[in-house]
């Protein structure tokens, strides 16, 4: 094979390690929005809220759910000005 299908499958294997869903212990907490699960397997966007110290949705209701799991959502895709 070659150096570059060596390259991308490098890639490949760092976008999968980063989309897992992965123990909540281990979430960032602060002003990152996250992809979260609960234990019904239902995910939802939500953040940890520090000054109520609990996970809070995208809407600013707090999660009444046990959340599980986590992983990071992708950043945005670039804004392009149309000309």
């Amino acid at each position: 094979m070659t150096d570059e299908v060596y390259i991308l499958r490098a890639r490949i294997a760092q976008l999968e390690a980063e989309r897992q869903w992965r123990p909540i212990e281990h979430a960032p907490k602060g002003r990152a929005w996250l992809a979260l699960l609960d234990y019904g397997g239902y995910w939802k966007k939500g953040r940890w809220s520090l000054s109520q110290q609990c996970w809070m949705d995208e809407f600013g209701d707090r999660i009444t759910a046990e959340i599980t799991h986590f992983m990071e959502m992708p950043a945005p895709p670039p804004i392009t000005s149309e000309t």
